[in-house]
């Protein structure tokens, strides 16, 4: 990706090709023009003429400008790289002083995608009588400290964790990890599980035991036909509003679980959103979770907007109309399910983490899974650019100043490649100054 990024012209390298493409035409018309007045109207003689245009033509050698803008990005590069941060391409910090929205997946990017089972309750169709709370309900949920008390329904939780795990095992999501680490600690035995299938943004079916297993969101019992109880719904909304993450659990065609699933927001997510929009640009949190869910990560980091329950072509839509309103987009994620809204975005940042899907149609890449190397992905574009304006200008002032200055007849050939030369070290000098940078992480 390094090697790729620094054989790739940015756009602002374009223009400057263009204007060198211009720049070195109009010297030799100088240089000719300046022979030619000397000589035949000015009265010089021929070796003073000849010296004049050669000094013209010697410190007008454009290097400094070729230099300007590929040197600097080069050296922010460089410094990116060591400090864990792969560009695409150099395009990319000309394209971050533009943004004005940065969307954010929940699981495993604000989230520390370190998934755990906090809840895991059952439902049951065995006899009334077996399951009988003291609330007189029939076909209870039975909570955790409750199961382990009662012989037979401890054995079907263990059962329903086993048949979970089983299925889950061929899933690469951080909630399929979770259910099988609960199911390991738990000794339970997982089994071979077949047809699996991966619904995009819904959960997995697989066939156990002659058993067919589904574990997923509301879409996907809404798919199956399945309803859920009022109060099965009521507890799950209440986890929800907790920042909990809610699966449901089936088999041949009956609900009969749910399982909360835990995560921690990350420590840099609240300072990654306060930066961000301290610059203006407006923060969005989106994810495959519910409503509530969503909703309450999105105002623990403080973020503008959400947008929750999206399928992977969803989030790309999303994307797609914030482009369209006329926003420049930068998407952050870490998963397959984000690979396509990062390809979507006007630059995607994937977390080293994650997939390489991800990675793959990323513009950015952070091998450390930091937050807090976003902001300064943005300083870095912040200080390449204004160096690559500095170089600019010092190039074309010493150009401008050398030439006037040869035609004058004040810098003979050799003074003027020594200025020539002065002027490709303050270039060099300056760009140097973005290898050497540290970020803040690292300072």
């Amino acid at each position: 990706m390094v090697e790729h990024a620094l054989s790739t012209r940015s756009p602002i390298e374009r223009i400057v090709d263009r204007v060198s493409r211009v720049f070195v035409p109009c010297v030799v018309v100088v240089a000719v023009l300046t022979f030619a007045s000397l000589w035949l109207w000015g009265g010089a003689s021929l070796g003073t003429s000849l010296l004049r245009a050669i000094s013209v033509l010697v410190i007008a050698c454009p290097c400094a400008l070729g230099m300007a803008t590929p040197l600097a990005i080069t050296a922010a590069m460089g410094s990116a790289s060591r400090q864990g941060i792969l560009f695409r391409d150099g395009g990319v910090l000309e394209a971050l002083r533009k943004v004005d929205a940065v969307v954010l997946d929940k699981t495993g990017t604000i989230t520390e995608g370190d998934l755990s089972v906090l809840d895991f309750d059952i439902v049951t169709q065995q006899e009334p009588a077996a399951v009988m709370m003291a609330s007189e309900k029939t076909a209870d949920r039975i909570s955790y400290s409750a199961m382990a008390s009662r012989q037979g329904l401890a054995e079907f939780r263990t059962e329903a964790l086993r048949l979970a795990a089983s299925v889950e095992q061929y899933s690469e999501h951080p909630l399929g990890k979770a259910l099988v680490a609960l199911a390991s600690a738990e000794g339970a035995r997982l089994k071979d599980a077949s047809c699996i299938e991966v619904l995009q943004g819904q959960g997995i079916t697989g066939s156990v035991d002659g058993k067919q297993v589904v574990i997923g969101n509301r879409k996907l019992l809404r798919g199956l036909g399945l309803i859920l109880d009022s109060d099965y719904e009521k507890q799950a909304e209440q986890w929800e509003a907790q920042g909990k993450t809610v699966a449901f659990l089936g088999w041949n065609h009956e609900l009969r679980g749910m399982v909360a699933f835990g995560d921690r927001v990350r420590i840099d997510a609240f300072e990654l959103v306060a930066n961000l929009k301290r610059k203006g640009i407006v923060v969005y949190v989106v994810s495959g979770d519910s409503e509530a869910t969503t909703r309450s990560v999105a105002l623990q980091v403080g973020a503008d907007n959400h947008k929750s329950e999206v399928l992977p072509e969803q989030k790309a839509d999303f994307i797609k109309q914030l482009r369209s309103s006329g926003a420049v987009v930068v998407m952050v994620g870490d998963g397959i399910n984000d690979a396509p809204a990062l390809a979507q975005a006007d630059l995607g940042v994937a977390m080293g983490s994650g997939t390489d899907l991800a990675m793959k149609a990323a513009a950015v890449v952070l091998m450390k899974s930091s937050l807090r190397q976003i902001p300064e992905i943005f300083n870095l574009s912040a200080t390449a650019i204004r160096v690559i304006k500095q170089n600019l200008f010092w190039a074309f002032f010493y150009n401008t100043l050398g030439i006037s200055l040869a035609i004058a007849g004040i810098l003979n050939p050799i003074l003027a490649a020594a200025a020539m030369l002065l002027s490709s070290v303050s270039v060099i000098g300056n760009s140097l100054r973005l290898a050497n940078r540290q970020s803040c992480e690292n300072a």
